[in-house]
This record gives structure tokens, C-alpha cells and sequence, in this order.
């Protein structure tokens, strides 16, 4: 209803509100339940025609992340196939069918944490026992459970996003006994289908009444976590006691239940239900197991999958604790294209005492790297110098030592004036003061121009007319009847007075020179993000973080915040001559630009001014751009979301 309306050009909001009527899982039946309605509102007919046709087809296909399917022959004799956007070779069947029309599904999940935790493995070079997880001293390190338990997990694998750090927060008590089946259950069970089962859990680990038992062959089962049903392979234990099945037999029960149909669902249980009883069990026990399993059964999580997400969780985290510098290091590197994630990190690596610099042309790598126990941003962070330039200075520092000096620097490589200008603000080229740095550069890429003296005159008439030279005064006395001029004198005053106009010509060309290079000393206190898209040192809106969902999780279309300065604002008109304006927005998530149309610019006019610190309620149009609907001036939006806590 919402999607076609839309189409047809229906305000969304009626869309919205006729949408509610529609609760039934098919046509028919929300027709039936609404029978007046288009009787009632027949600008719907076309609506509703359309509507009805699409009810009940695909509306988007997605790709599975990792899901790869295998057959016999080739996989043309099995189902169509198609080019995905990225080149894959996708299957155009859906994931509930795949395996039963013949095909083997694997889900080979590839982790981009692996590549943080070998960089920082590369770094450091330790043992490997030191981080593995047969390694007692390893397993129960309490500082790696400290830190887990105080919620402190930027960048920690599985467990960066506010609910998990307030869940592990919350499992405080548990943590702090190095109990690692902890952070393994707390992976399996938070998903949105099996919150409540977490807060059972959490209840029980943390001192509530235990479940009542229903068995105590099920509790031999369930012991280790708390006599909760967390992972899959408790349920095939479950069914193999109590139901006297093979694993390969409880394995069946298990995919039924997963699949989460309904009819299924109850057919397998009333299975389950009579094999107990068949097994020695009383009728009672049997109801209870069958109707606990079929309940529960579908969200419960693979034990080996949750493990190997907690070993790599729980080695995250002890680099975290122990090698702060490298793990943050590495963590920058994963996110360097994610200017937003990079200030988050820069401020969480700030509580770990570790110290992050600006690029250096004599330190610096490619990306970041570890320079004297601090983390150097890489010299290709630099908006305008690129990997090419980067490779460049690195190579000629490797080749032939350090840069002694700026002209050492200049002399060395054939940079452009972009590029030195870039590596100044930046910080990378190492001096007292940026700004005073960038006004000797910039007066020393002026080229004056020499005087030279011409050698001859110009006409008569042109000395007189043109450079007011009373040639009178140079008449040397003759007999003819001809006038004879002092040539050499005459000479000499001209090219006093071209020295004289060339000088005042410089002085003018000087003038403009600097004119034109005055934009590159503007808005110094941003120079820093406008190299680096960052804030390293001073960021002034390191109390945002805690209440902003990061720009790039939003949804191309959806509604968020930003804060950010306002750097550049350009007025224009629409067609109907109304004034409008585009902003950028030196943002907590890197430089947006925005759009602000007639009526928002108009109730905000105020805020919409270079220099300004706002908070924007917007549309995200896409990674660079979004439509501002609201502003706030960001002291009183803090104020505002610190008193509501959210």
C-alpha cells in the first residue's frame, strides 16, 4: 500500500494511516475485514488494483553473506542463475529451498577482525601461546575480563554496540569470576529473536532463581549455563536422551524447529512427544520437553560457532588491554575509509592513554603505524596526496635519509603547490607554527620579475605624450636649423621612469599575488580537518558520540542526527526564485554536505552561518549528502539529549 501510494503521488502519511487496515496475511482477508473501505474512498481503485497484484510477491532479494552452495553437476541442472552487482554468481532460488531440491549449503562467513588480529600479530611478534586459548594464563587473564566487564569494547569483535556493553556491563559479576562461558552465550543469545531468553540468563547469572527443573537429566545437560537453553547442541542432546534418537535423528528435529513454520513446528513436536513417553519418560515430562523445545528451539544458536566468536572476542580484547597502542593502530587501519568510526576510536584511544599524532613526512607510512609508542596517521590519510604521492616520499626517505628541512623536502621531490599546502596543514611537515610555515611558503613561490633597462627610445611624441618628458630640457644647441636632442639623457630618464611604473606594477602584482593566496590561510582552526577529515587533538564534539547512531549504518532515505561546524554556506534560488542554500558540515563523521531548502532556511536562518555549531535532524541522501529538515545550535541539542539520556 505504502510503496504503490507513493508511485501514484498519495501524501505518506495517508499512506500510512490506510496501511494499518491492511493486518491480515493475505489480500482477501484484509478485504473482507474492510469491507467499505473502497466504496468509502474510490480515488483508491487504481491503488488498491495494483496492490492486489503485487500482494504476496518478492519485493527485494538480497545475497547471502557468506552462503555458498555446491552440487554434482553443474549448478544450471539444479536452478537459473545470476550476476549479482558486485560480479557474484548468485542463486535465484530462495535459502529456505536450496537444500531441498539437492543442494549442500555452506555458510563461509569471512570475519574483517581476522585482519585486524593478524596486523597487530605482525606488529608485536609474541609468542603465539601468549593469545592462545588452551593457555591457562591466557583464558583467565582479569584484565581482559575487567575490561569486557566495564563495557569499555569500541572495536572489540561482536561486542561494540551499546547493547552489548550494557549487557556485558550488566554481567559484571559473572566476568569478574572468568567465567569465559559468558561471553560465549551472551554471542549466542543476542538476537532480536531470543532477547528474552537473554534476559533469563542474565537473571540467573547473576544470582536470581534458577528455572524450575523438569528434569534432572536435563540439568546435567543445562548445568553450565545456568540451566538456561542457549545452544543447539544442548537441544540434540535433549532429544537424543529423552527421545532416544541418534544425533543424526535429533539433527532432523532440530532443522524442522529452525525452519519456524508452524504447522512444522507442531507436527515435529507431537513426534518428539511420544518417543519421550515411548522412552520410559512420563507423559507430563514429555509435554514439557516438547513444548519448551518447540518454543524455544528455533533461535538457539551453533555451541562451536559461539565459541569461535568468543575466542576471537575474547583475544580482541586482551590486545586491547595489554598492547593498546597496536590494537588501536590496526583498528584505524580497518576504518580509515570511515572518517566517523576514526573519531570515535581517536577518543576511546584517549582513555587507553594511547597517542595519536598527525602524519609526518619523516615517520609517517602509508597508512597508520606505530612510531615511538604513539599511532602516526599515514601520509595517504591526507585529502590531496594519495597513495601515489605517499609511495613517493616514502620511497625517497628510504632510499636516501630523512628530510632535513623544507628545502631539503622541496628540493628533493617535485611537489605542486596543492600538495605542499596539504602536507602543512596536515601537521606532516614538522614546524613551530603551521600558519606562519604557509606564509613563507607561499611568499617564496612568488617569482619576482627583474628590471632591464631598454636600450633605445621609443618616439618623440610617445615621450611627451606618454611619459611626460619635457624634451626641451634635452635640446643641445646646434647650427642647422634642426633640433638635436641629448639622446643619452633622454635615455636615462626613460628608464628611470619605467623603473619607477615597473616598481609600482610589482608592488600591484605583489598586492594580487597575495590576494589570491589569502584563501589558503582562512579558517585555520579547521585546517586539521580539512586534510585529515578528523578531529585528532581538539575535537569539540567528543561528548556526541554516546548519543549518535554512526552516519554510515544509516540507511540511504532514513532520518538522522549529525553534529558538526559549519564550514561553507552557498545561497542559490530555485525555480520559483525562492533562496535555498547548500552547506557543508565539518561533521563528528567526516565533511557532509547538505541541502537546505526555502522553508527550513527561512526558520533557521539564524543557524545557517559559516562557523556555526549545530546539530542537524536530516535525511541521509547518501554517504556525502543529506537533507537538512531541522537545527539546533549543538550546546542546547547536548543539553537537551543529556537531560532525556538518550
Amino acid at each position: 500500500i505504502t510503496d504503490v501510494g507513493k508511485i501514484l503521488g498519495f501524501p505518506y502519511k495517508q499512506m500510512q494511516k490506510l496501511s494499518q487496515k491492511f493486518t491480515f496475511d493475505n489480500w482477501d482477508d484484509c478485504m473482507k475485514a474492510n469491507p467499505k473501505l473502497l466504496i468509502d474512498n474510490p480515488q483508491y481503485v487504481e491503488l488498491f488494483d495494483i496492490a492486489q497484484h503485487l500482494s504476496g510477491r518478492v519485493k527485494t532479494v538480497s545475497i547471502h553473506a557468506g552462503g555458498i552452495g555446491i552440487v554434482d553437476t553443474t549448478i544450471n541442472d539444479y536452478m537459473p542463475m545470476k550476476i549479482g552487482s558486485k560480479g557474484e554468481h548468485v542463486i535465484q532460488v530462495d535459502k529456505h529451498y536450496v537444500e531441498d531440491i539437492g543442494i549442500v549449503k555452506f555458510d563461509l562467513l569471512g570475519v574483517a577482525t581476522l585482519n585486524l588480529v593478524k596486523e597487530i600479530k605482525d606488529d608485536l611478534h609474541l609468542n603465539p601461546w601468549d593469545y592462545d586459548i588452551n593457555n591457562p594464563d591466557f583464558e583467565n587473564d582479569r584484565p581482559t575480563y575487567e575490561l569486557l566487564a566495564s563495557g569499555k569494547t569500541n572495536g572489540v569483535f561482536q561486542v561494540e554496540s551499546a547493547g552489548m556493553k550494557d549487557l556485558l556491563i550488566r554481567l559484571k559479576p559473572k566476568l569478574e569470576q572468568l567465567d569465559f562461558e559468558v561471553i560465549s552465550v551472551v554471542l549466542a543469545l543476542y538476537r532480536p529473536d531470543s532477547m528474552g531468553a537473554l534476559d533469563e540468563y542474565v537473571e540467573m547469572a547473576t544470582g536470581g532463581s534458577r528455572p524450575p527443573s523438569i528434569h534432572p537429566d536435563m540439568d546435567k545437560i543445562l548445568k553450565d549455563t545456568n540451566y538456561c537453553m542457549i545452544y543447539q547442541e544442548q537441544l540434540l542432546d535433549i532429544v537424543k536422551k529423552f527421545g532416544g534418537r541418534t544425533y543424526g535423528g535429533a539433527d532432523l528435529f532440530r532443522k524442522a524447529i529452525g525452519k519456524k513454520i508452524v504447522e512444522l513446528v507442531q507436527k515435529e513436536s507431537e513426534i518428539l512427544r511420544s518417543e519421550i513417553v515411548a522412552n520410559g519418560y512420563s507423559k507430563d515430562i514429555a509435554d514439557k520437553i516438547a513444548n519448551e523445545l518447540s518454543k524455544k528451539g528455533g533461535y538457539l544458536f551453533n555451541k562451536s560457532h559461539s565459541y569461535s566468536y568468543a575466542v576471537l572476542c575474547f583475544e580482541t580484547a586482551w590486545f586491547k588491554a595489554h598492547y593498546p597502542t597496536y590494537f588501536f593502530k590496526a583498528l584505524f587501519n580497518q576504518n580509515k575509509d570511515k572518517a566517523g568510526a576514526i573519531n570515535k576510536y581517536i577518543l576511546d584511544a584517549r582513555y587507553f592513554n594511547v597517542n595519536i599524532m598527525p602524519p609526518n613526512i619523516n615517520h609517517s607510512g602509508m597508512n597508520f603505524t606505530v612510531d615511538n609508542e604513539k599511532v602516526l596517521f599515514g601520509l595517504s590519510a591526507i585529502s590531496g596526496i594519495g597513495e601515489s604521492l605517499s609511495k613517493q616520499i616514502i620511497e625517497e626517505r628510504e632510499n636516501n635519509g630523512i628530510y632535513k628541512s623544507f628545502n631539503d623536502l622541496t628540493q628533493r621531490l617535485s611537489l605542486d603547490k596543492a600538495s605542499v599546502i596539504a602536507l602543512i596543514k596536515s601537521g606532516a611537515i614538522p614546524c613551530k607554527n603551521k600558519r606562519e610555515k604557509l606564509i613563507s611558503y607561499l611568499k617564496s613561490e612568488y617569482q619576482p620579475l627583474k628590471f632591464s633597462e631598454v636600450k633605445s627610445l621609443p618616439t618623440y611624441k610617445k615621450l611627451e605624450e606618454d611619459w611626460g618628458i619635457d624634451l626641451r630640457k634635452y635640446v643641445i644647441p646646434s647650427s642647422g636649423s634642426r633640433v638635436v636632442y641629448d639622446k643619452e639623457a633622454l635615455l636615462s630618464e626613460y628608464n628611470r621612469l619605467k623603473k619607477i611604473q615597473f616598481n609600482e606594477n610589482q608592488k600591484v602584482r605583489f598586492q594580487k599575488y597575495i590576494n589570491e593566496n589569502q584563501k589558503y590561510l582562512a579558517d585555520e582552526q579547521f585546517w586539521e580537518f580539512q586534510t585529515l577529515q578528523v578531529f585528532i587533538n581538539d575535537n569539540p564534539f567528543d561528548a556526541a558520540y554516546t548519543f549518535l547512531t554512526p552516519f554510515e549504518e544509516i540507511s540511504d532515505g532514513e532520518k538522522c542526527t549529525l553534529v558538526g561546524i559549519i564550514a561553507k554556506v552557498q545561497k542559490k534560488k530555485d525555480k520559483n526564485g525562492k533562496q535555498f542554500a547548500y552547506i557543508n558540515i565539518y561533521s563528528s563523521f567526516g565533511l557532509v554536505e547538505g541541502i537546505v531548502w526555502h522553508s527550513q532556511l527561512k526558520e533557521y536562518e539564524d543557524l545557517v552561518k559559516k562557523g556555526q555549531q549545530v546539530a542537524i535532524l536530516c535525511k541521509k541522501d547518501s554517504e556525502e549528502k543529506v537533507i537538512v529538515e531541522k537545527l539546533k545550535s549543538y550546546s542546547k541539542w547536548l543539553e537537551s539529549v543529556r537531560k532525556k539520556g538518550v
